[in-house]
C-alpha cells in the first residue's frame, strides 16, 4: 500500500456474484472473494463522513482512512458516517480509475 497500483477490497459480504465459475457452497468456506467495484464494506480506522475519500492506512493492515486529499492511493468514497474514533465498518463505493477524478 506504500507504492501506487491496484487495490483490491476483500469482502465477506457479497452482495451478487458476477461470472463464471459461481463458487460452490464448499468453495465459499475456502477463501475470500475480492471485490473490484461497487459498494463495499470497508473496516476504517478513525472518524468518517459521508463523501471522505478512504485511502489505505498503508500499515500493512488492510484497513482504511480518510485522506485529506485525493491525491496517492485511494479505494473509495465513504457513503456513510462513522463518528467514532476507533475503527468500524463504512459502506464505501469502490471504482476503478478513482484517482483519476
Amino acid at each position: 500500500a506504500r507504492e501506487g497500483g491496484m487495490y483490491m477490497v476483500v469482502s465477506d459480504l457479497n452482495a451478487k456474484w458476477k461470472g463464471e465459475p459461481i463458487p460452490t457452497a464448499e468453495e465459499e468456506k475456502e477463501g475470500h472473494w475480492c471485490c473490484f467495484l461497487g459498494q463495499v464494506p470497508i473496516t476504517v480506522r478513525g472518524p468518517v463522513k459521508c463523501g471522505d475519500h478512504i485511502g489505505p492506512t498503508g500499515d500493512g493492515s488492510g484497513f482504511g482512512k480518510v485522506k485529506s486529499s485525493p491525491e496517492g492511493a485511494m479505494i473509495g468514497i465513504a457513503l456513510a458516517d462513522k463518528p467514532s474514533n476507533g475503527t468500524g465498518v463504512v459502506k464505501t463505493l469502490c471504482f476503478a480509475g478513482l484517482g483519476a477524478l
